[in-house]
C-alpha cells in the first residue's frame, strides 16, 4: 500500500494539472480543482512535518496540533482548518522567506471559498 504522503502527492498533481485544463476552457471549475491542489498541499506539509501517523490523526481531526485528543467524534479538517493548522506548526509562517509568498497565495485562495 503507497503512503499517505505519496497518495496526497499525486492527488496535488492531478487537481493541479485538472485546474490547468479547466482554466485553459475558461470553465469556473478550475478555482475547485485548485482549492482541492491547496488541500492536498497542506495535508503533505502536516504529513511531511509531523510523520504518517500522527499526521493522519490531525487531518482526520481526531488530535489537534499538540497531540491533543479532540473528542470521540472526530472530522476531517476542512480546507480553513487545514490552513489554521499549517500556521499553527509554522509551515506557512511569513516569518520564512521561502514560504512567504505560498502563505499568502493560501490566504487568497482561503478567502474565495464559499
Amino acid at each position: 500500500m503507497a503512503s499517505k504522503l505519496i497518495e496526497k502527492t499525486d492527488d496535488l498533481v492531478i487537481h493541479i494539472l485538472n485546474a490547468f485544463k479547466h482554466a485553459k476552457l475558461n470553465d469556473e471549475s478550475a478555482l475547485n480543482y485548485i482549492r482541492k491542489g491547496c488541500e492536498a498541499m497542506c495535508k503533505i506539509l502536516i504529513l511531511q512535518q509531523k510523520g504518517e501517523v500522527i499526521g493522519i490523526k490531525i487531518i482526520n481531526g481526531e488530535i489537534n496540533y499538540k497531540n491533543t485528543i479532540i473528542n470521540n467524534d472526530p472530522k476531517s479538517l476542512d480546507f480553513f482548518n487545514l490552513i489554521d493548522t499549517c500556521k499553527l506548526y509554522k509551515l506557512l509562517s511569513n516569518k520564512h522567506k521561502a514560504n512567504e509568498s505560498l502563505y499568502y497565495k493560501f490566504e487568497d485562495l482561503r478567502s474565495l471559498e464559499v
